[in-house]
């Protein structure tokens, strides 16, 4: 199982303060269109349902001198009740990472912490 980390505040989020906070940073945006994904074992199709408060994160990949960038949104949060959670990956470690970006900039906007699942708090 991946390990999560949260978008908390202890007195909780309401969804409508998440979507709220989604709409005004730029690099995100809310996404409930799920995923399909293809089950390697036996090459069967499984589609997952998104969900109100699924957010997709904005990257976008540089052209050669800057020409030709190309944009692409990715499904990286999920309100989970009264808090904001996004998995945990190495890639986080570099503050160019736009999840990395996103969660701070939610963070922000929520006045929240970012803590894992060992109430460790990431100060990024």
């Amino acid at each position: 199982m991946a390990y999560e980390l949260m978008i908390w505040r202890d007195e909780g989020i309401t969804l409508e303060k998440w979507l709220e906070a989604v709409d005004k940073c730029e690099l995100t945006k809310p996404d409930t269109a799920g995923v399909a994904l293809l089950n390697p074992s036996n090459g069967e199709k499984v589609a997952i349902q998104g969900a109100h408060g699924d957010v997709a994160v904005k990257f976008t990949e540089r052209g050669f001198l800057g020409l030709l960038n190309k944009t692409s949104w990715h499904t990286s949060f999920f309100f989970r009740h009264s808090y904001g959670a996004f998995v945990y990956t190495d890639s986080l470690e570099v503050p160019e990472n736009p999840v990395r970006i996103a969660a701070v900039k939610l963070a922000k906007l929520l006045d929240a912490k970012i803590i894992g699942e060992e109430d460790e708090e990431y100060h990024w």
